[in-house]
């Protein structure tokens, strides 16, 4: 099930979720390498705080979907997206998700949980006037044969690759 955060106390399942997930990142075990739990949920409590903010019934810039999957009453992943100006100055809108993660199956998760969260995504966007584009990233995170078939369901929801991303290690 895909719903909105019930209150505040769930957003330490959520760090809960994002620490998870780092955990399994290519950061993972490298000095000096972790995530502050602390910024995490100040991050969070913003998002939560933003969340389909709306004046005169439009969702207005720096509004943010906020959202988290549940199965058999855990949570199993989240989503975070937010409203802005197309490269931040453009009259018209752009929606860009910040952070998607859902648990496998082998942790308990729905195998759909993040699809799900994708589309929610989606139609919250769809709905916001003026809107230019929506982003959706897909980063290394991801491995191997995933990669095909999140790109393929990104591609189904009508999604296309608008670049790359290119990275240099500071060490």
């Amino acid at each position: 099930m895909i719903r909105e955060v019930r209150h505040f106390a769930e957003l330490i399942d959520v760090v809960d979720l994002m620490e998870s997930a780092f955990q399994r990142s290519k950061w993972a075990g490298l000095p000096g390498a972790g995530i502050d739990r602390e910024v995490a949920r100040k991050r969070l409590i913003n998002a939560r705080g933003r969340h389909d903010v709306r004046v005169n019934g439009h969702t207005v810039i720096g509004a943010t979907f906020f959202m988290v999957a549940e199965h058999k009453d855990k949570l199993t992943g989240f989503m975070v997206g937010e409203v802005d100006r197309v490269y931040g100055i453009g009259t018209l809108r752009q929606v860009s998700d910040t952070y998607l993660y859902a648990r496998s199956a082998e942790d308990g998760a729905d195998p759909m949980d993040w699809m799900r969260l994708v589309k929610a995504y989606l139609d919250w966007a769809l709905q916001v006037p003026k809107l230019g584009q929506i982003v959706l990233s897909q980063t290394d995170f991801i491995e191997g044969e995933h990669q095909a078939g999140v790109r393929r369901y990104f591609e189904h929801l009508g999604f296309s690759q608008i670049g790359t991303i290119y990275e240099r290690k500071a060490a």
